[in-house]
C-alpha cells in the first residue's frame, strides 16, 4: 500500500544525544497530509528515573518527512543516472547520513565510462605486437580474456574498499582506470619502437 512504514522506530534526542523519547508502532498510515502510527509504544525517558511506557492503538506523529521521502531510499545506485545519483548524495548528506559508498559509485560511473577505450587500446597494441602475433589467434583471445578479467578483479575490488571506506572515493574508483591506462600507453609506445 502507497504511503504506508512498517516496523517503525523513531528516537528523539536532546542537545547532548541522549534520548528523550521513543515511539515503536507495528505500522504507520499517510492519511490527510499526516502519519498516524498504529500498534504501538511510546517511551519516554526521564534523568535518573525509569522509563515511563505508554502503549497505543493509533496517534497522529508529527514529522517532516513525506512518503516521497521513503521511496528514494529504495532505489540501487546502478539503476540511477550519474546526475540523479549527484542529487542523492547531497540529500543523504544533508540529512547527516554517511554517503561514502554513493560518492565511490557516482566516481565509479565516471571511472567505467572509459573501460572499453583503454581495454580497446591495450588489444590493438596486442594484435599489432609482432611478437604477440607468433602465438596466433587463440593466444591472443586468451590473452584479452585474461586482461578483462584481471581489470574486473582489481576495478570491483578497490571499489570495494573505497564503499568501506579503506580508500578514498576518487582513488577507489580510478586505480583500475590508472593502472590499464599505464598499461595500454605503455604497449602503445612499445609499438613505435
Amino acid at each position: 500500500m502507497a504511503g504506508t512504514l512498517k516496523g517503525i522506530r523513531i528516537t528523539y534526542l536532546d542537545r547532548t544525544m541522549n534520548p528523550t523519547k521513543r515511539i515503536d508502532a507495528a505500522r504507520a498510515v499517510w492519511l490527510n497530509d499526516t502519519w498516524v502510527f498504529y500498534e504501538g509504544l511510546i517511551t519516554t525517558f526521564a534523568r535518573n528515573r525509569l522509563p515511563v511506557l505508554e502503549y497505543f492503538d493509533s496517534i497522529v506523529v508529527d514529522l517532516p518527512e513525506k512518503p516521497s521521502d521513503f521511496m528514494i531510499v529504495q532505489k540501487d545506485t546502478e539503476e540511477m543516472g550519474y546526475l540523479e545519483l549527484r542529487k542523492y548524495i547531497k540529500k543523504i548528506q544533508s540529512e547527516g547520513y554517511d554517503a561514502t559508498r554513493y560518492i565511490v559509485d557516482a566516481h565509479g560511473k565516471i571511472a567505467f565510462s572509459l573501460v572499453s577505450v583503454i581495454l580497446a587500446v591495450i588489444g590493438i597494441s596486442f594484435s599489432l605486437s609482432k611478437s604477440e602475433r607468433s602465438g596466433g589467434i587463440s593466444q591472443s583471445i586468451a590473452v584479452g580474456i585474461v586482461i578483462g578479467f584481471s581489470y574486473w578483479i582489481v576495478y570491483g575490488f578497490t571499489l570495494s574498499l573505497g564503499r568501506s571506506g579503506s580508500l578514498p572515493p576518487l582513488v577507489a574508483a580510478w586505480t583500475a582506470n590508472s593502472l590499464f591506462g599505464v598499461g595500454a600507453i605503455y604497449l602503445f609506445m612499445k609499438l613505435k619502437t
